[in-house]
């Protein structure tokens, strides 16, 4: 075995985003090749996807080596990620294995396409991206099981996919790409992820808390996001504006939506404490539990709620 090469293998399971990073972040080790490789039944969850878009583009601007590794995989992995252009996405200094990927054909193509999209966003050219493709694999599927109210529904996830992407082209600052990402699993999970490689949420926040918020001086990172999310900090004068991700918390609480936050030197979990909530009193926040993750710039949005239960 090459040691000059760190090699992180992915089990047969499912992944999510932070699973993900849970499992590289315990073979991690400092070298400056990287080398991925997938089993034949790894599975990853179009969060998880993102995270290793954002994941090898961020070493790669470093000069790290990268080497995707699908050789032991089957087919069907490779499918999912051609379908939803995975690979038109990498920096073209990653090393792909086979090479003979992008011949790969499966009946699995158009049906995957159909429930799942991606899109780029590129930092500082706002209103570039595609709400409607973004959000038509959920609305389709809001349509069928709640003919009379979906409207409203697709309305607030488009809100919040609004909000998340702006904050991105506020905050990032990065010449790197993020991404948004939306998929409906077995027609009733819907998840939508939203992230970027930039400076982060809370970089332009903490100047903002020096400010004006000198409560919150002594607030972990953990913290300020919970705050955030409940009551909001602004940079205005005008204390309507700047509150954004607070308008969003509630529209994701109509959803039922978990929310997952992931930034360089925090994570937090938002969940619901009941199906119905009416109040941010009932919303439940925790620290996941882990081994320390590698240091991951920019801010990782996940939402995932349940279709039937709209």
């Amino acid at each position: 075995m090459n040691t000059k090469i760190c090699i992180i293998e992915f089990s047969e399971r499912w992944y999510t985003a932070y699973e993900l990073e849970v499992e590289l972040s315990a073979q991690f080790k400092q070298r400056r090749h990287l080398k991925f490789m997938f089993l034949p039944k790894t599975r990853l969850r179009i969060d998880a996807v993102c995270r290793l878009l954002s994941i090898v583009n961020q070493f790669a601007s470093r000069n790290f080596i990268i080497m995707i590794d699908f050789s032991h995989n089957s087919s069907q992995l490779l499918a999912y990620l051609i379908s939803i252009n995975f690979f038109r996405f990498l920096p073209s200094s990653v090393e792909i294995t086979p090479e003979s990927i992008t011949e790969i054909r499966t009946n699995l193509l158009q049906y995957r396409k159909h429930y799942s999209v991606i899109e780029e966003i590129t930092c500082g050219k706002e209103l570039t991206e595609d709400l409607n493709g973004l959000t038509s694999p959920i609305e389709q599927q809001l349509s069928i099981v709640n003919k009379e109210n979906y409207r409203s529904k697709v309305y607030d996830l488009k809100t919040i996919i609004s909000e998340l992407i702006g904050n991105i082209h506020e905050h990032s600052n990065s010449k790197l790409s993020g991404y948004a990402a939306t998929q409906l699993y077995q027609e009733k999970i819907a998840i939508v992820t939203i992230c970027d490689s930039g400076e982060g949420l809370l970089k332009t926040i903490k100047q903002t808390i020096q400010k004006s918020y000198s409560k919150l001086s002594s607030f972990s990172d953990n913290e300020l996001l919970t705050y955030m999310f409940k009551y909001g900090i602004t940079r205005h004068t005008d204390q309507e504006r700047g509150q954004g991700l607070v308008v969003s918390a509630q529209k994701a609480m109509r959803l039922g939506a978990n929310i997952d936050i992931r930034l360089k030197s925090a994570h937090i979990h938002i969940g619901l404490t009941e199906k119905i909530v009416q109040t941010e009193n009932r919303w439940s926040y925790n620290e996941p539990d882990s081994l320390p993750l590698i240091p991951l710039n920019g801010t990782h949005f996940t939402l995932e709620f349940e279709i039937l239960s709209l």
